[in-house]
């Protein structure tokens, strides 16, 4: 159930399609709210919760689920750990905050 998630998009740099530090693994909801700008990460690559999401009122499993996890950190790889630049690029563009 989980997805090997590109931080900048797959089908937009062709140079980043197979670059290990371009990715994040992310379980399928997850992987849904970072490419839809849901979720994003921090400098610290802690999870932030979009503005929107919280402005919806959700409730219940997706509160849990979503406004829940903001501020825990995100789980490294041994090898390869997420390229930051391509972070801050991800919550400039999908997130909408520098």
């Amino acid at each position: 159930l989980l997805n090997a998630s590109h931080i900048i998009p797959w089908s937009e740099n062709i140079e980043r399609r197979a670059d290990p530090r371009n990715g994040i693994c992310l379980n399928a909801l997850y992987d849904r709210a970072f490419d839809r700008g849901l979720i994003a990460f921090d400098d610290d690559l802690r999870v932030i919760v979009s503005p929107r999401l919280k402005k919806v009122g959700v409730c219940g499993e997706a509160e849990a689920a979503l406004i829940g996890i903001e501020g825990r950190p995100l789980n490294l790889p041994r090898r390869f750990e997420p390229d930051r630049e391509a972070m801050s690029c991800h919550r400039q563009t999908a997130f909408g905050v520098a």
